[in-house]
């Protein structure tokens, strides 16, 4: 199946807890009708080859929504459509956030990224010392995934920084810090409370 014609800007495909972007050349166009339909027959046969449930898709030109349209279930088990107020789980793309405000912190000189994190927060446990903002920004830091440990339905409870850590801290370190990759959701946990301290 080809892509949809390049007058579509681009668009965010949300579902099962994936995010996917097709980005196109950056230009100003209105799509018509006909590239509006086909945009919709490319969606729906990704949605089809990749299993994804559900999702909306936003196309908009010269700061204006041309169209919002909803595809496929919110809920696939009692199949419930998305709808345009469907709210969809922001899930990792916050990390993208987290990781420019670090940087701006960097920039402005309050934060170095090879500062350790230790000397900005001062609930971690010991095992921890020396881990390095870079380390928690790049997944090297060996830190345990607190998801892992307690698996999705953590995500149900409202959670400060040091119940994150208390949790993590139920498990050995992964790695010695800067010796390997794993991706840790504690680790980004961790940098939104540095940028509060910084």
């Amino acid at each position: 199946m080809r892509r949809p014609n390049s007058a579509i800007i681009a668009f965010l495909l949300l579902g099962s807890g994936t995010l996917w972007a097709q980005p196109v050349a950056p230009q100003i166009a209105s799509p018509g009708a006909e590239e509006l339909a086909e945009l919709d027959q490319w969606i729906e046969g990704f949605m089809h080859e990749n299993n994804v449930p559900g999702g909306m898709v936003g196309v908009f030109s010269r700061g204006r929504a041309i169209r919002i349209q909803p595809y496929g279930y919110a809920n696939a088990e009692l199949r419930v459509p998305v709808t345009d107020s469907t709210v969809f789980e922001i899930g990792s793309i916050s990390k993208q956030f987290v990781a420019a405000a670090t940087m701006l912190l960097v920039e402005e000189g309050r934060m170095e990224l090879d500062d350790p994190i230790n000397s900005y927060l001062s609930f971690l446990p010991g095992e921890w010392t020396g881990v390095t903002v870079r380390q928690l920004m790049t997944h090297t830091s060996g830190i345990p995934d607190y998801e892992l440990i307690r698996s999705y339905d953590v995500y149900r409870f409202r959670m400060t920084p040091q119940d994150v850590v208390s949790i993590a801290n139920g498990r050995p370190m992964d790695f010695e810090p800067g010796q390997g990759w794993f991706y840790s959701n504690t680790g980004y946990c961790t940098i939104a409370s540095l940028r509060r301290s910084a």
